[in-house]
């Protein structure tokens, strides 16, 4: 969380722990919306899940299509 943290990401103040000791959290950040920024976050923060023994499940918003 601190390395995502350190790179603008924004955390949620809310961490949920399951049952197992595994926990997830929410991190935002303001961005482009366009392909070629979606894919470099995305690959930055599987990289990051992947360091530190955790998993990225994907962005909590819809994909809107342009008219």
């Amino acid at each position: 969380m601190a390395q995502v943290a350190a790179e603008g990401y924004t955390l949620s103040p809310d961490l949920s722990e399951e049952s197992d000791g595994q926990f997830w959290c929410e991190i935002t950040k303001a961005t482009a919306v366009d392909a070629r920024t979606i894919g470099k976050h995305t690959a930055a923060l599987r990289i990051a899940a992947a360091q530190h023994g955790g998993e990225f499940d994907g962005w909590a918003c819809p994909v809107v299509k342009g008219r």
